[in-house]
């Protein structure tokens, strides 16, 4: 019983899913100025496809 599913895994050719690290690929400048508020948090529209 001990090892059967090593056992089993190795007959059939399956392997075992490794869990891998999130790779990092933005680093935030903390010096950058903030972007600029064009719509100034207004986000209601008139119409379709308006701001």
């Amino acid at each position: 019983m001990r090892g059967s599913v090593t056992r089993l895994m190795r007959i059939n050719h399956v392997i075992g899913r490794h869990l891998r690290r999130r790779k990092r690929t933005t680093i935030a400048d903390k010096t950058a100025p903030p972007a600029p508020d064009l719509v100034m948090r207004d986000f209601t529209a008139q119409a379709l496809n308006t701001k």
